[in-house]
């Protein structure tokens, strides 16, 4: 268990004044000795700390690493760009999502998918009931929040009385991970079901949950953001970053990078400031007392103006006393040769920690070899697919489930009397695909690997994230249209 921490003076006297603002300071304090992004002291002391289950440790510590990552978000360069190459990577402009629904002979039914997804397309276009962001824009911050702050919460309005923007009556309201209690208020004491603002049934499945009703750190509505709010789970999709068993809520994806990136970035001002002061003018007169006397310097002290340098291309210095010379405050140390070699070692072990991106793609830097090149990206891409399939399995396939259900469910399309009811909600979701260092070798490569027979075109196309009855289709289709198209400009040739 994690070290008892009992209230002091000064605890106390904050909890009279103010016994949110007490526990809030306890809280803080017991963080001390969980995760070390969590704690604002020397964690060395006590690495082998027993955090207790997963829950408790998200308890202490889970606020103050979200307060550490959009921090970091917001005014340091490289976790911003992280956070942009994750986005780019995981949906980009928006994911591909093709719907797939099967006859009951197992083959697509063309009509009734290209139904399903004019539909689908509409409500993507302005799926928010609050703003004017895109089902694209929503993606984007879903999967931002989700692993910098290690979760986020969307929530389906329904209802023919509400003024969605798409003929599906459905509409999303994203919510942050704070408007779900993270500590254990007194109104949860009594039930040990309710964890972590999650009330959970005999197997441990979330059955609703208690969110504040505005924002915490709303100005001016203090009452109305203590109050909370009981939503069912059916309403809400929860997308949170895991990285224990039977965790119920997330834990940001960068949590292990938090002190390396927050030391380089203090490294790196400190350099800066360093740099500033080396390149800032500074001019010393040398004087030599055995040169000159101490009367005769006396006399030259006192004469006025005479110490006034004015500087400037070519000038000659010819008013200095006798035995005086002029010499510049310049530090040769600076800039510091060794800064770039020593801040690339350590992004490089972040790149790690982070995990979806290689030390290239998180500085922008291409000057490697083919070959090198090449293995950073197959390893990043390697560890992005089990980003990708989380997100789209745990977040976005459950919205699309239930935009297609309200589109049935009000009639927007007729549902055929020959699909297989069972593959209503099939679709595949493409995200970006890896892209092509040299796309020459790249497409002699998988040619060669075809003639000899080392792998079928079907897993190729799999590889680069399509369906392969769908390429066969659009080749036979554009087949076709360019035997068409060819017949015809021959026909143009000869009249």
């Amino acid at each position: 268990m994690s070290p008892n921490i009992s209230p002091n003076f000064i605890d106390k006297a904050v909890g009279y004044i103010n016994p949110r603002w007490g526990l809030e300071r306890l809280r803080q304090r017991q963080a001390m000795a969980l995760y070390e992004a969590g704690t604002s002291k020397n964690p060395n002391r006590n690495r082998q700390t027993d955090r207790g289950d997963a829950d408790h440790g998200i308890a202490m510590t889970g606020y103050p690493m979200l307060q550490l990552a959009r921090e970091a978000q917001e005014n340091y360069d490289v976790l911003k760009g992280a956070i942009n190459t994750l986005e780019s990577r995981i949906v980009g402009a928006g994911l591909e999502t093709e719907p797939t629904v099967l006859n009951q002979d197992g083959e697509l039914n063309s009509a009734f998918n290209a139904q399903l997804k004019m539909s689908y397309q509409l409500w993507f276009k302005q799926p928010m009931l609050s703003s004017k962001l895109s089902g694209g824009d929503v993606q984007r911050l879903q999967v931002n929040s989700g692993f910098r702050d290690g979760e986020t919460f969307t929530r389906f309005v329904s209802g023919k009385g509400v003024p969605h923007k798409s003929p599906v009556p459905l509409s999303l309201e994203l919510m942050e991970s704070e408007q779900l209690p993270w500590n254990q208020d007194p109104m949860f004491a009594a039930d040990k079901q309710i964890i972590l603002g999650i009330e959970r049934d005999r197997w441990s499945r979330p059955k609703h949950y208690y969110f504040h009703k505005v924002h915490p750190g709303a100005n001016n509505r203090y009452t109305e953001a203590q109050e909370t709010w009981r939503i069912p789970s059916h309403q809400v999709v929860h997308y949170y970053h895991q990285i224990r068993a039977n965790a119920s809520r997330g834990v940001s994806g960068f949590h292990a990078t938090f002190r390396r990136l927050s030391e380089l970035r203090d490294y790196e001002n400190s350099e800066m400031v360093a740099a500033k002061m080396a390149a800032a003018l500074g001019i010393q007169i040398k004087r030599h007392p055995d040169m000159i006397t101490a009367s005769s310097w006396d006399d030259f002290k006192t004469l006025p103006g005479e110490r006034l340098f004015r500087f400037q291309p070519g000038m000659i210095a010819d008013h200095l006393a006798p035995g005086e010379e002029i010499e510049p405050i310049n530090p040769n140390n600076r800039p510091n040769n060794g800064l770039n070699d020593f801040r690339k070692g350590h992004l490089h072990l972040a790149a790690r920690g982070i995990g979806f991106m290689s030390y290239s793609s998180l500085m922008g830097e291409y000057n490697g070899s083919y070959s090198a090149e090449r293995q950073a990206m197959v390893e990043s891409w390697m560890n992005l697919a089990p980003l990708i399939d989380h997100y789209v399995n745990t977040c976005w396939q459950p919205i699309y489930e239930r935009v297609i259900e309200t589109i049935i469910i009000n009639g927007l399309i007729e549902l055929p009397a020959d699909i297989d009811i069972r593959t209503l909600f099939f679709a595949s979701h493409r995200s970006p695909t890896m892209p092509y260092i040299d796309p020459l070798k790249e497409a002699r490569a998988k040619q060669f690997i075809l003639q000899n027979g080392l792998d079928s075109w079907s897993n190729m196309v799999r590889s680069s994230g399509r369906n392969p009855n769908e390429v066969k289709q659009e080749i036979m289709q554009e087949k076709e249209f360019l035997d068409q198209y060819v017949r015809a400009a021959n026909d143009a040739k000869i009249k």
